[in-house]
């Protein structure tokens, strides 16, 4: 089985365990626009539908320089889940970046 993301029409996946708490992230540098100094100052997760539990900890669910972060464990076997970042800038931009995770057991 996969272990890294992929892509189809729908969009990005990845295969998780339901047993796997793992980190995640999403890179926004091609859309930050950093020749001009543009920061992401906040950043925020959701996942539907309900299921997964997302890291909370400012040690695991952060920003690192241009990649939002965040961890994740949990799920049912089975279940496809919509993870979801928000991000705003410095500059007031907002966006927002989304991912599946298939939960399979492994």
């Amino acid at each position: 089985m996969k272990t890294g993301f992929d892509y189809s029409p729908a969009g990005w996946w990845i295969y998780k365990d339901p047993n796997a708490d793992l980190g995640y992230g999403c890179q926004w540098a091609d859309w930050l626009t950093t020749a001009a100094g543009d920061t992401i100052v906040t950043s925020t997760w959701s996942a539907s539908p309900d299921g997964l539990t997302l890291s909370d900890d400012p040690t695991k669910t952060r920003v690192v320089g241009t990649v939002a972060m965040v961890w994740i464990s949990g799920g049912q076997a089975g279940v496809d889940y919509t993870v979801t970042n928000h991000v705003e800038t410095e500059a007031g931009d907002k966006d927002d970046r989304s991912f599946i995770i298939r939960c399979r057991e492994r």
